[in-house]
């Protein structure tokens, strides 16, 4: 904020007469001192802030004006540390003198009909202060409406700078998701690599399933063991007590191999066993028609669905992926160099 001695304003904006001569004879005596004395013709900032005060308040606006110029110049000598003042003005580099300057300034370049150069020192203190606020015990109604006017301009760009920006990082942030994809889908491609199985006709005759099995044909490959193992194990055993049955019946069998009496079965028994040997004869036929058909059946089976070539998709090591750069940020920011003053500032990061 711009800071400086108050001073009371009429209703045209002007100081009173008398308080007027006063400072019209504190401006003369301070430029007569500069020219009668060049030997120090060098003045600090404060005494040149001063005299620009001075003569706005004087309402010497053309002087102040031209004068304030110089002070902003940067091609004009540098102010030295001394308490004198210099003919023709120096460049100021005091922060906050400047802003001082600029203020006083915009304040004759007003009052002379120059009101885009004044929004030009109105742009520059809100670049520096963006706090900036013009007390209207030192600025005039229409330099402060003329203010008013600056910054709503500065603040509708800073808007619309802001709009933008969001809309490019919003851009940037779709691009990215966009190549993440990419990436992940060019990994999910590379990381499988395809190889060619040769495959045996061999394995694929093998019965109770395993030929199913070897094609990959998990339900034919259990339907088929359950089958052929069922009619397998239905025929062992029928033709296991079909034997025994029968030795009840062959008389001629090695009589010390039996127990005594063992062998002594009455005509009614007879028949039973016979009857019972009918029974796991034709069990052990059915069961072993049974077994064939199935294995035939299974054999062509999968003759018919073998495939001499399988493609198989093997994992592949892939080099680790390299660290993601930082999406692009918006961020609220002090302002650097900013005297005086807390301002806000936009930082945009990619």
């Amino acid at each position: 904020m711009v800071v400086g001695s108050g001073f009371w304003l009429n209703d045209r904006g002007r100081v009173p007469r008398a308080s007027t001569k006063l400072r019209h004879l504190g401006a003369g005596l301070l430029l007569a001192g500069a020219v009668v004395c060049p030997g120090a013709a060098w003045a600090a900032d404060e005494q040149e802030y001063e005299l620009i005060k001075t003569l706005v308040q004087d309402t010497q606006h053309e002087q102040a004006a031209a004068r304030a110029a110089r002070l902003l110049d940067p091609a004009s000598p540098l102010c030295p540390n001394t308490p004198d003042l210099s003919p023709q003005g120096c460049h100021v580099t005091d922060p906050g003198i400047v802003l001082r300057v600029r203020g006083y300034y915009a304040i004759a370049l007003q009052s002379t009909g120059k009101n885009e150069a004044a929004k030009v020192q109105f742009r520059a203190i809100l670049k520096d202060n963006p706090t900036f606020s013009p007390s209207p015990a030192i600025y005039p109604i229409k330099v402060i409406d003329l203010f008013n006017e600056v910054k709503q301009e500065s603040e509708a760009a800073q808007v619309e700078l802001i709009r933008k920006r969001q809309a490019e990082i919003e851009a940037a942030r779709a691009a990215q998701k966009r190549y993440d994809n990419y990436v992940a889908e060019l990994e999910k491609r590379a990381g499988a690599e395809e190889r060619v199985i040769e495959r045996s006709r061999w394995f694929a005759a093998i019965p109770f399933g395993v030929g199913q099995f070897y094609n990959d044909d998990i339900g034919l490959g259990v339907l088929f063991a359950s089958v052929e193992g069922s009619a397998a194990v239905t025929a062992i055993v029928t033709a296991t007590l079909h034997a025994e049955q029968s030795v009840l019946l062959n008389q001629n069998v090695d009589l010390e191999f039996y127990p005594r009496g063992f062998l002594e079965v009455d005509p009614v028994k007879k028949t039973v066993i016979q009857d019972r040997l009918d029974q796991l004869r034709i069990a052990n036929y059915v069961s072993m028609a049974t077994l064939g058909v199935a294995i035939v059946a299974g054999f062509i089976e999968a003759q018919v669905s073998f495939r001499g070539e399988e493609r198989r998709a093997v994992p592949r090591a892939l080099p680790p992926r390299p660290p993601k750069p930082a999406p692009p940020t918006l961020d609220l920011i002090g302002v650097p160099g900013s005297p005086s003053a807390t301002g806000l500032g936009v930082q945009l990061s990619f």
